[in-house]
């Protein structure tokens, strides 16, 4: 059996594990839920058996709980035992984990983070399953420390961590409430924090590590070395390029086979400009609604919503047209989901490439357009913008706007003022990082509203636009420039309407993809010496074979199904042969992955 399928069968266990725990949970005088009993049966059992044992002495080290009487008048919560397996950048099987959870919903990678605040109210547990002490039965667990289920738990370990990094000399920002910095003679030190997984960046190594020292000082840490995987997104380095990249392509994959898609052939735009979806498309008869319960569609969306939001902003446009229908979806919308998803496919190792060498280094850049009532149900017009940062997109959106507007020059003055407010939220965030900016810079394709927001004057066609959107004018005053952008140039074109191949392709001499900081780079997953390889080139012709590295000569040949591109000085001659300038591409090798951008 293959590894894939392996891991297949193992992601299809834990599903049937956490369903089969759902039922339990319906019958709360189950002693032993269908969890328990299935652990205690699988194959996985002695895995599942140690994640439970290591989480009770977590928990017993953690002085979590006291075994008290329970005061009269008290009620004691229950408590059920949650399992989850995780993986790694790979999909491969990093970890069993278990985690006792309370039923905070009765209520009226630090380690175990959440155990770590203390409790301000009186909360107690009946003993949980697998721990109860023997001999004392009777008793229940006065909480010392908040659980996991808790209401008060997230907020208790927050306070908790604030108060140790303070207390180190850390301040939060005041742009965000999950960032620390701290300045000292080793420069600038940042913590980013996500729940209990925490971003760790100095300027030198010996900075990260007595930032480690300093966690570990009062916390039980685990060291994930340097960040390859967060949250879903692998992060790819090349010191000598000078580049990031921020893919989620491992992500898109599994989405692929969750949904069973995997033999969707791929396209080349994520949008059809010839289809307008609509409330016509939705079911209208009990054959078209029987058609689609079969198919997830909220699930797709969600997943590749998810996708969209982490590194794939190319896709924000269709994914904000398919999103309207989520309530009744028909088969035109469902077909416009896959069709994101084929695009997908074919652009399975795109990401977000942020480039420290870029001719702009940290300064901001925004980019706003709308396209003009093409919503043929309410005939509202969509918002874009994007910001971006060493030539890469770091935020960015695409919404419908919240009115219906007159003239183009009104569609284009709402998300004006809709970039402005988010470019003055990024600057006070840099300048708090101490990466100060120039006059913010905000592009834009209507001269008129370019006119309308320098000018301040009312005449009849405008007088009626509201007052927030003129919010722009007070802040041109205080110093930000809006400038002219032609369309063709305008990267937040891609965010408001569905645009031909050539489009998404070509926006001047780069592509537009490109502009928005989304870039192909090949993915090598090596054994040894050799590794399978799966790309699309730049004119959308696709290899398949083995790369062979020679290590005499520090070169690698192509062996397998020959690739023709018409495009092929950009990558170097592929096909049976030799890859050539892969220098010239800023190509890395490191843990097993050639990365070029």
């Amino acid at each position: 059996m293959c590894a894939t399928e392996q891991l297949s069968m193992k992601q299809k266990e834990a599903e049937l594990l956490v369903a089969t725990e759902n039922i339990a949970d319906k019958n709360e005088n189950s002693k032993i839920s269908g969890m328990a009993t299935r652990i205690v049966t699988g194959s996985d059992a002695p895995h599942w058996k140690k994640a439970i044992d290591k989480e009770g002495c977590s928990l017993i080290a953690h002085g979590t709980w006291k075994l008290v009487p329970l005061p009269k008048g008290k009620r004691a919560l229950t408590s059920k035992w949650n399992f989850k397996i995780k993986y790694d950048a790979q999909g491969n099987v990093e970890r069993y984990k278990a985690r006792l959870v309370i039923r905070g919903y009765e209520q009226t990678d630090v380690d175990t983070a959440f155990l770590n605040g203390d409790m301000a109210e009186e909360v107690y547990m009946l003993q949980p399953e697998g721990l109860v002490k023997a001999g004392k039965e009777h008793l229940v667990c006065r909480l010392l420390k908040s659980l996991y289920g808790l209401k008060q738990a997230p907020r208790a370990w927050h306070k908790k961590l604030t108060d140790f990094l303070k207390s180190h000399g850390y301040m939060k920002l005041n742009s965000d409430s999950c960032i620390y910095i701290r300045s000292g003679s080793g420069g600038l030190e940042i913590i980013g924090i996500y729940v209990d997984d925490l971003l760790l960046i100095a300027d030198t190594k010996r900075g990260v590590e007595q930032i480690k020292n300093m966690l570990a000082s009062g916390f039980k840490c685990k060291d994930m070395g340097e960040v390859h995987h967060i949250l879903g997104m692998q992060i790819r380095r090349n010191r000598a390029a000078k580049t990031l990249t921020i893919d989620q392509t491992t992500y898109a994959k599994s989405v692929l086979e969750g949904f069973n898609l995997l033999q969707l052939s791929p396209c080349k735009n994520p949008c059809d400009p010839g289809v307008v979806l609509s409330k016509e498309d939705c079911p209208k008869t009990d054959e078209e609604r029987d058609q689609m319960k079969s198919k997830d569609y909220r699930g797709l969306v969600g997943s590749l919503m998810y996708l969209m939001t982490g590194s794939r902003p190319d896709i924000a446009f269709g994914i904000q047209c398919v999103s309207k229908f989520l309530n009744n979806p028909g088969i035109t919308h469902w077909n416009a989901a896959k069709r994101i998803l084929r695009y997908v496919k074919g652009t399975i190792n795109y990401g977000l490439v942020i480039d420290g060498g870029s001719f702009h280094g940290v300064q901001l850049h925004a980019f706003v357009d709308s396209d003009y009532a093409k919503d043929i149900d309410t005939r509202r017009s969509v918002s874009g913008y994007v910001m971006q940062l060493g030539h890469c997109a770091i935020t960015y959106s695409s919404k419908s706007q919240r009115t219906v507007a007159l003239s183009s020059t009104e569609a284009e003055y709402m998300p004006l003022a809709h970039g402005v407010k988010e470019i003055i939220f990024l600057r006070e965030r840099l300048d708090e990082l101490g990466m100060q900016q120039d006059p913010a810079l905000v592009n834009v394709d209507n001269q008129t509203a370019i006119a309308m927001a320098n000018n301040p004057i009312h005449h009849q066609r405008t007088k009626h636009i509201h007052s927030r959107y003129h919010f722009v004018r007070e802040r041109i005053a205080m110093g930000i420039v809006i400038e002219y952008v032609s369309t063709k140039d305008n990267i937040a074109d891609l965010l408001t309407k569905a645009v031909t191949a050539d489009k998404t392709r070509i926006c001047g001499q780069t592509t537009a993809r490109g502009a928005l900081g989304v870039d192909w780079f090949l993915i090598l997953e090596t054994n040894d010496s050799t590794g399978e390889l799966f790309d699309e080139l730049d004119m959308g012709w696709f290899g398949c074979g083995e790369l062979l590295h020679d290590d005499t000569s520090e070169s690698w040949s192509w062996a397998g199904l020959s690739v023709v591109a018409t495009a092929c000085g950009a990558l170097g001659e592929l096909g049976t042969g030799r890859l050539h300038n892969v220098k010239q591409r800023h190509a890395g090798f490191s843990d097993g992955r050639l990365g070029c951008k």
